[in-house]
């Protein structure tokens, strides 16, 4: 059965899902919950069921555990983010990400076209509009360009 979350903040199914981890860690019937359909209210009975096995004795908030949690999902999403950096960074070295873009103008040569993410000099100009210019690089980064590393 697919069931949509529920209409409740975060913190509140959190908080839900943390009391009844206590609840069940006390009367020894812990529910295996990996596979529930609200990844949040997971997160708060797993919560629940070590705040209960470190202390022994039903916790009254959940605000540590919620502390916690947003702590852990920040440090994952900065993690997240530091990894595409890395491999971004990489794949620029490496000169796998190619893509095209409009450098500047020159009076007697016109547009400057370069690849992005390289101190190479352009890559080529064009006497014609900048309209023009930028609808060819456009063309190109749609039709070859590489945003992510491949």
């Amino acid at each position: 059965m697919n069931q949509a979350a529920p209409k409740f903040e975060d913190r509140v199914r959190f908080n839900w899902a943390f009391h009844d981890g206590t609840r069940d860690a006390q009367e020894a019937r812990v529910r295996n919950v990996e596979d529930h359909f609200d990844p949040i209210y997971a997160k708060g009975y797993v919560s629940g069921v070590a705040s209960f096995g470190l202390l022994q004795v039903r916790a009254e908030t959940s605000n540590e555990a919620w502390a916690q949690h947003e702590a852990r999902e920040l440090a994952e999403q900065q993690l997240a983010a530091t990894r595409n950096d890395y491999q971004t960074a990489k794949a620029i070295q490496a000169g796998t990400i190619k893509r095209l873009y409009l450098a500047g103008h020159n009076v007697k040569r016109g547009q400057a076209v370069a690849l992005e993410y390289t101190d190479a000099p352009p890559v080529r100009f064009y006497q014609c509009s900048p309209r023009r210019v930028r609808a060819i690089v456009n063309r190109f980064n749609r039709r070859f360009g590489t945003i992510r590393p491949v």
